[in-house]
């Protein structure tokens, strides 16, 4: 049993979800993510039968479509590119995967509702975090500046929440839940997080002083309340309405010749899918498991204390172990186990 066997056997029956696949460029990489590029095939099964037949263990695509995609970059004929987001944590971790998840939301729902954006598709990458693409036609058509703008926008940066609020006598009037973009968020999520007793009790004891407070806010009324400091109270709501820059990888979402990981493929690194998801909040890791639980043995090369991801701990060097598939797979592609 060999991982050359395993990955072709896989490419064999996978479905790759690519548009245009005859505009893209290619590249793939045995080592490392990328390292032979200018690749192009025009139909899907040619690229199935490329991957079965030199099966690398990394293959990514452009986000740009072009006129000749196996040319070098000056003469391949840019014509449009998708857009794309790469949020991404340093230590993966099931956890870790579920606060990220969080962020992701919020992205598809930034995108959908304050750009309107419809056509998208959204993938776990194989390891440390999820890709979006936006495939609307006028995203497609945006250039590198305007995309920062959008990136911008989603991170926060500049974004003061206290420019959302002003004071008229005794009142504080702030953004009604019902409001579009920045301000219909900030309130939602307030009301949402008042139902959390340790974010809660700075504005109001009683359920009954937080429902009044609810209630103020459903109106535009933020000052139906005893407690004081009350804008200063609401920095937590700024940050949670916002992507980390430190989780997105800035470049991606506005270099327009990009190459992103083939959803469908297999992570070179885990043996994951890079798999499609239809609703974030249903995703698991379990989901993305490639190869079956029948068990196949390994010998393990390191101490191992937790592999989170695949539900490993106390693992011992040299030692001999019977584990699922996917197990295996996953720790030999990680280089702390062989097949024996």
């Amino acid at each position: 049993m060999n991982l050359k066997d395993l990955f072709a056997e896989y490419y064999k029956r996978a479905k790759f979800y690519i548009n245009n696949i005859f505009q893209r460029e290619f590249a793939i990489g045995f080592n490392e993510k990328i390292e032979k590029r200018h690749l192009a095939f025009f139909t899907e099964e040619e690229l199935r039968s490329f991957l079965i037949k030199e099966v690398p263990f990394y293959i990514s695509h452009s986000l740009a479509y072009y006129e000749k995609p196996s040319a070098e970059m000056k003469e391949k004929g840019f014509i449009k590119a998708d857009m794309a987001f790469d949020l991404d944590i340093k230590t993966p971790g099931i956890e870790a995967l579920n606060k990220l998840k969080e962020e992701v939301a919020i992205l598809i729902d930034m995108l959908k509702e304050d750009f309107g954006a419809k056509d998208l598709l959204i993938a776990f990458s194989g390891h440390r975090g999820f890709h979006v693409y936006v495939r609307d036609e006028v995203f497609q058509a945006l250039k590198s500046e305007e995309r920062k703008a959008i990136v911008e926008y989603i991170t926060g940066r500049g974004f003061d929440y206290t420019l959302l609020f002003h004071e008229e006598g005794s009142k504080i009037i702030g953004p009604k839940p019902t409001e579009n973009g920045y301000r219909g968020r900030f309130a939602r999520k307030t009301i949402e997080m008042l139902n959390d007793k340790h974010f809660s009790k700075h504005f109001g004891k009683t359920n009954e002083e937080i429902e009044a407070f609810k209630e103020g806010i459903i109106n535009g009324l933020w000052s139906k309340t005893k407690k004081r400091n009350i804008i200063k109270n609401l920095k937590l709501i700024s940050d949670l309405i916002t992507i980390k820059e430190s989780h997105l990888d800035l470049p991606v979402s506005y270099d327009l010749t990009r190459l992103m990981r083939l959803v469908n493929s297999l992570h070179g690194s885990t043996g994951f899918i890079v798999l499609p998801i239809k609703s974030i909040d249903k995703f698991s890791i379990e989901k993305a498991y490639a190869f079956s639980d029948e068990n196949v043995k390994v010998k393990i090369l390191f101490d191992i204390a937790k592999e989170d991801l695949v539900d490993l701990k106390d693992l011992k060097k040299d030692e001999i172990k019977l584990l699922p598939l996917y197990t295996a797979v996953y720790l030999v592609c990680q280089k702390k186990a062989v097949f024996v």
